[in-house]
């Protein structure tokens, strides 16, 4: 097996670690992900199976897990990074797991800001899957905060009315 299949089998590991509330299970995972790589300033590798394989999209996944495992401002710092290293889809998936840890933060407006140029990218692009993402993201942030302005343009742009998400 190639170095980024190894890695990429390393960070599949890890996130079923996060969703089983198993954080020491997680750590080594990721650890293993990055070793795979050559550690997390790898560069940019292609495996057999897989395209471009780079330490962002590690991040990525990184800080998705840490948001899994109740690490929010943990999350936020790996998150900006992968976001930093990804381009296309990865980053569009990046920004909607950031928009995540900033509503558990209590940051609405940066999480409106990350889901409103997500959804720019994703309807620009076709990206049915993310554009789902953003929808749940958004499904997250507490009503309350739907009197922000940002959040009723959000809403708009998503085609939900006064906040109220579709069942």
């Amino acid at each position: 097996m190639d170095a980024a299949s190894r890695s990429w089998l390393a960070v599949e590991l890890a996130q079923s670690e996060a969703a089983s509330n198993n954080s020491r299970g997680f750590q080594i995972g990721i650890a293993d992900a990055y070793q795979h790589l050559g550690g997390p300033d790898g560069v940019e590798i292609g495996g057999r199976f897989l395209g471009a394989w780079h330490a962002g999209v590690i991040e990525r996944a990184h800080g998705r897990g840490l948001l899994v495992l109740g690490n929010p401002r943990d999350a936020y710092a790996v998150l900006e990074r992968a976001i930093a290293h990804c381009r296309g889809h990865g980053r569009l998936l990046g920004r909607i797991y950031l928009a995540q840890a900033c509503v558990v933060i209590g940051e609405p407006e940066e999480a409106c800001r990350l889901l409103s140029k997500a959804y720019t990218a994703a309807a620009a692009n076709g990206y049915g899957l993310a554009l789902g993402l953003i929808s749940q993201a958004r499904a997250r942030i507490p009503n309350e905060m739907s009197t922000l302005p940002c959040m009723q343009q959000l809403d708009e742009r998503l085609g939900l009315i006064g906040g109220q998400h579709p069942v």
